[in-house]
């Protein structure tokens, strides 16, 4: 399998990067603990970020769900960026990838490239998944780095969501990102009800 291709990533422009930083995979590591993820975000390389999901109930209707994981760094977003706008990966250069092939995160790594479209040569949510073991020791990692939990910082970024919408500052956004954040957002209103209200109340106090 080629895994990399230079000359057709350069032509391209690197789309793929510029819609966001790419993901590590559990398999990257060959001890994964919190001394790993704290080295990693001193490179300020690396951001512990999280994939979102709504999943229903007939009883209780829409639930946020979340798991954490690590990724490569986005431009302007922190070391935790645990809900955000994407936006396009810092590790991209004039050049390619910061990152050589034996440094990348896995789902670059695993990305194939295509003229007509790349693809991934692994399954996503079975990758996903593999980090619900280290979900414990993200979450102390995220309050050691930030002295919130992570329920709070979540609840920190969907606000700065929220304002960035009202305010128009989504600009890094493709049109397909943006209509996903779109409807991800009109869901946690209802579930996060505090949080629209907060960016309004900061909107008005700027």
């Amino acid at each position: 399998m080629n895994y990399e291709n230079k000359v057709m990533c350069k032509e391209c422009g690197g789309k793929c990067c510029l819609n966001c930083g790419c993901t590590y995979m559990v398999s990257d590591f060959r001890v994964l603990n919190k001394e790993v993820v704290h080295n990693l975000l001193n490179t300020q390389r690396v951001s512990i970020s999280s994939s979102q999901f709504l999943m229903e109930s007939i009883i209780k209707g829409y639930k946020f769900h979340y798991i954490f994981q690590l990724r490569a760094r986005n431009i302007d977003r922190g070391e935790i960026d645990l809900f955000s706008f994407t936006n396009t990966c810092a590790s991209l250069t004039s050049n390619g990838c910061y990152f050589d092939l034996k440094h990348r995160p896995g789902c670059g790594v695993h990305l194939i490239p295509d003229k007509d479209d790349c693809y991934v040569d692994y399954d996503s949510n079975e990758e996903l998944f593999k980090w619900f073991n280290y979900q414990n020791m993200l979450k102390e990692v995220i309050y050691e780095r930030t002295g919130m939990t992570s329920d709070e910082v979540i609840k920190e970024d969907i606000i700065k969501a929220y304002y960035d919408i009202l305010n128009d500052n989504y600009e890094c956004l493709s049109k397909a990102n943006a209509e996903d954040m779109m409807s991800m957002l009109c869901y946690l209103k209802d579930i996060y009800p505090e949080c629209l209200d907060e960016a309004y109340k900061r909107g008005r106090k700027k």
